[in-house]
């Protein structure tokens, strides 16, 4: 009987130092804000974003996330205190929509995002006065998917988590405290 308390205080103390080992790692990533100058703009427009938060001294990747998958803009890196301030073009063939504003570290980790949307650009007008290109405000019936960076550091350390505590809670079961 002193042996099996022993045994589950031993369990205890190595679940304890896996689940502190695994929290750390998957907290790798210091949780940024996005600022844009505005949460609505157009394709082809310039848009500053500031951030705050980060990781300092750290490169951050731009993305809008929307039905067509991840649309790259320009990459930034954050000064000593983990913020920016950059201005960014939004590709002139930008699909108008909701989409997801992220910033991914290096590491291939979704640090922060936030809803934005783009929306037509104006139409142009030729020297004539032709519009070059058709304005339309009509809503999509496309469902939107939006693809999340997660690394397999991350998903690997929740699914040790949980197999220890699923070993725990057996060798609880296993071998009762009598008091």
């Amino acid at each position: 009987m002193r042996l099996a308390s022993t045994r589950c205080k031993r369990l205890a103390a190595a679940v304890l130092i896996l689940s502190l080992g695994a929290a750390s790692s998957a907290a790798a990533h210091d949780e940024g804000v996005l600022k844009p100058a505005t949460r609505r703009f157009a394709a082809g427009d310039s848009v500053s974003i500031a951030g705050e938060k980060f990781t300092p001294a750290s490169t951050l990747e731009l993305f809008l996330v929307g039905v067509g998958g991840r649309i790259p803009l320009p990459g930034v890196t954050t000064d000593a205190r983990g913020g920016f301030s950059t201005t960014v073009l939004v590709p002139a063939d930008v699909t108008p929509g909701a989409y997801r504003l992220v910033a991914v570290a290096d590491d291939g980790d979704e640090v922060t995002g936030l809803d934005v949307s783009v929306a037509e650009s104006a139409p142009t007008r030729d020297a004539a006065g032709h519009v070059e290109r058709g304005h339309t405000d009509e809503a999509s019936d496309v469902p939107l998917k939006l693809v999340r960076a997660r690394s397999s550091m991350a998903t690997g350390a929740s699914v040790a988590l949980i197999a220890i505590s699923v070993v725990f809670g057996l060798g609880l079961l296993r071998f009762p405290a009598r008091l």
